[in-house]
Order: C-alpha cells, then structure tokens, then sequence
C-alpha cells in the first residue's frame, strides 16, 4: 500500500514537471519545424565557423535569398548552432529573437523539444564535414580589399 502511495506521488511529481518544462518551451516550439526544415531543403546555408580559444564553435548559418553576410547585419535572420567542448549541442532558432533548444534539462524533459534537438543534432552531425570557412575566409571574400593577403 506505501509503495503504491509513493509511486503514485512520485509519477504525479514527475507528470507535473513534464507539463512545466513544456508549458516553459512551448513558445519557441512554432520555429523547431520552419528553422530544422530551412536547413534541411537549403534554404538556409552555411556561411561560417567561429571557434573561440577551443572551447566554442558557433557555426553560422543564413539565407540564401538575403545573401547579406551576418557580420553587417543586425538582425535575428540567421540560425546558429553552438558547440561547447563536453556540454553538447545548443541552437538558435530562426525567426525568434531568443529561441534556442538548448542542451539542458528542460530539453530532455519536453518529448517535443527533445524529438527536435535529436533531429538537428543528428542533421548536423552527418553534414558537419561540409562546415569549414571558417569567419576570417568569408570576411575576405565579402571585403576583398580589407584581406590581409591582398596584394
């Protein structure tokens, strides 16, 4: 009888916590499908890789019909994927503001969430030897004339 009161509070418990962490998402879930769909049919491209001392690389992505470089634009246009050496996989969302699935707890508590993390993660991972400019070769192509190698 206990151990059945016990189950039951702590399945209550954790159904309670699932609907939190989902109610918490459940804003950025209308751009998991458009942005993971942007990058799968290509509407978005990769532009660059920045790595920072090791630790972090963001890999940036934007779209093909703008064609603006980021780095002179300010505006949310864009979907990044970041990197953190042994924290996994965080991504910025298309369309959002600030609309990330980040890896936490939160993701692995919301099925929803959780389904869409393992699609960009998986999409990622088979086409990530494709990501290599890194920011400084695309700097040089937009600005020519600012490259260091220019003679």
């Amino acid at each position: 009888m206990v151990v059945t009161i016990i189950t039951t509070a702590l399945f209550l418990f954790m159904f309670a916590f699932i609907l939190i962490t989902m109610e918490t998402n459940s804003s950025s879930y209308k751009y998991y499908k458009s942005s993971y769909n942007k990058l799968v049919n290509k509407d978005f491209i990769f532009e660059y890789k920045l790595d920072i001392q090791g630790i972090e690389s963001i890999y940036n992505f934007i779209d093909k019909e703008k064609g603006t470089p980021t780095f002179v634009r300010n505006d949310e246009e864009h979907i990044l994927i970041f990197i953190k050496e042994n924290d996994g996989i965080s991504i910025k969302l298309n369309g959002g503001k600030s609309e990330y699935i980040h890896n936490g707890s939160l993701t692995y508590l919301d099925p929803y969430t959780l389904y869409w993390y393992i699609k960009f993660k998986k999409w990622f991972n088979e086409n990530k030897k494709d990501f290599t400019k890194t920011f400084d070769e695309r700097f040089c192509e937009v600005y020519p004339i600012l490259s260091v190698n220019n003679k």
